[in-house]
């Protein structure tokens, strides 16, 4: 079911066309998965509108993830992708490639491009520097071999004492492992001056 969406996506033509030179994903679902994040308009949350429905980016992002093709296409899609869709190749990194996340982290922590979000039901905008690295005091960093939902079960008190949210970026894992619940595969990136 959750592949409903993807294949509706795909069936719709939303899928741009590869530059001259990308790394092509053998597998057609693979290939396809990469050219909807290709092209992708906005970074969305996993589950999105009021009925909480499966993004299609998530789906596409999955389906990587889930390839032995997901290692290079999240590399191409970093140097080929729209602003929304490098958010999701080094979220891929992340998790495909943990010894080149951190170059590649710093490097994109640089961009001031600009990203539409949609985090549930609600949208906004973002440089993709700010989401790689997020400037806020109370940033979440989750630990290697920790998940964000231990993470976030142990900020919760802190949480309601300040009355603030916790911003969610890349380096400190919280968006990767918001899209992929497993345990982290490498630590936080410490945070770097912009």
């Amino acid at each position: 079911m959750r592949f409903s969406a993807f294949a509706a996506v795909v069936a719709m033509g939303c899928a741009a066309a590869l530059p001259p030179g990308a790394a092509v994903p053998k597998d057609e679902l693979v290939r396809k998965a990469y050219e909807i994040l290709l092209d992708a308009d906005r970074f969305e949350s996993a589950h999105i509108g009021v009925a909480g429905a499966d993004s299609a980016y998530f789906i596409a992002f999955r389906v990587l993830i889930r390839s032995s093709e997901g290692k290079p296409a999240f590399h191409a899609l970093l140097r080929r992708a729209t602003p929304a869709g490098k958010v999701y190749a080094l979220s891929g990194i992340y998790f495909a490639d943990p010894d080149a996340f951190e170059a590649e982290a710093r490097r994109l922590a640089l961009s001031k491009d600009e990203v539409a979000t949609m985090n549930g039901c609600t949208g906004g905008r973002e440089t993709v520097g700010a989401m790689v690295f997020s400037d806020a005091k109370h940033r979440i960093e989750v630990a290697k071999g920790k998940t964000l939902d231990e993470v976030s079960l142990a900020r919760q008190a802190h949480y309601y004492e300040r009355d603030e949210h916790d911003p969610c970026d890349i380096a400190g894992g919280c968006i990767p492992l918001s899209l992929v619940p497993r345990d982290a595969p490498r630590g936080p990136i410490v945070r770097v001056a912009r």
